[in-house]
């Protein structure tokens, strides 16, 4: 049980990555996961560093020109970083890159991490938020630049709208500010992705099949879903499930969608008859015909009446550069 299903990379880029990796690393250590940090200053590199997280800085801390994107860009390029990062992912079969898109370093140093990554033969995949549209138009303007990058480098990247998961947040009533809320989704939805490659559960993902599902061109849209439900509801797993569909963390419908990736949380209770009903319902409302990948997890402290779904549809059809953005 403690021999790694596979080896997967999770490298955070600029602060708001470097965070979210930071929070993912403290549920545990996990056989065959590492975690590497980048950034272009001194002071969040230092933390990470002091969390047992591999780091790499991109200026050096007595670089006195701003950090704007053309001059991260072009450290990320330096033949030395490079080296520096394809050595320290050669052995990754699976390379997750997280960063907030619209600041200098996410936006214009993950699709060059994306890029050197998928160079070394991993199936890469990048999870990357959206500003809010209140942070103004040049910010959203840099994140659609930043997408449109990392898209010509990858098969497909996860873009989580921060303006929906706040909007969304009063479901699970948590108490806590928007920003924190958005941060919650990530590490958990991350933390997901990772425990069905590399975790052994119930039922895992095949590292073909991951590929398989989660390398259809297109869009992907990352969806969670939780039911404390108790009483009359008798599949807390269906009803999950049925909130994460009808609540995409993107301003898009799922139906259409060509590939499903779904994790299951629940526990020894809930029996296989509600995982296949949840199943057939996620064929029903997004395709029939969809490629789909599933996995069962029976974490600790998650009681029948806690159910967790986190689903991400790949192969959807933008609407265009801003079809991310709420209205």
């Amino acid at each position: 049980m403690n021999e790694p299903l596979a080896n997967v990379k999770v490298i955070g880029v600029g602060g708001a990555g470097c965070e979210v990796i930071r929070r993912v690393k403290r549920r545990g250590e996990i056989p065959g996961v590492a975690y590497l940090a980048i950034d272009a200053g001194s002071q969040q590199t230092a933390r990470n560093r002091d969390g047992g997280i591999v780091t790499a800085e991109l200026l050096p801390a007595d670089h006195t020109s701003s950090w704007d994107r053309d001059t991260v860009t072009k450290a990320a390029r330096d033949p030395s970083f490079v080296s520096r990062l394809k050595q320290a992912i050669s052995d990754a079969d699976v390379v997750v890159v997280v960063a907030g898109m619209g600041g200098a370093t996410g936006t214009g140093v993950s699709p060059e991490v994306a890029g050197m990554a998928g160079e070394t033969g991993a199936f890469v995949l990048p999870i990357v938020t959206m500003p809010r549209p209140s942070e103004g138009k040049k910010r959203n303007k840099a994140a659609e630049e930043g997408i449109s990058c990392l898209r010509t480098a990858v098969r497909n990247v996860v873009v989580v709208s921060q303006y929906r998961i706040i909007e969304l947040g009063s479901h699970n009533n948590c108490g806590m500010f928007p920003w924190a809320e958005a941060e919650r989704f990530l590490v958990e939805g991350i933390s997901s992705m990772i425990d069905l490659i590399a975790v052994p559960g119930e039922i895992n993902v095949d590292l073909s099949d991951f590929r398989r599902v989660m390398g259809i061109p297109g869009v992907a849209v990352m969806c969670r879903g939780e039911s404390r439900c108790t009483g009359s509801k008798k599949n807390p797993i269906l009803d999950a499930t049925e909130w994460a569909l009808g609540h995409p963390t993107a301003d898009m419908q799922l139906k259409g969608a060509k590939g499903v990736l779904v994790n299951f949380c629940g526990n020894s209770e809930v029996a296989t008859a509600e995982y296949v009903d949840a199943l057939d319902f996620v064929r029903r409302e997004v395709n029939p015909n969809v490629d789909w990948a599933f996995g069962v997890f029976e974490p600790k402290g998650v009681g029948y009446d806690c159910a967790r779904v986190t689903l991400i549809a790949t192969g959807l059809q933008p609407r265009g550069l801003s079809w991310w953005q709420a209205e």
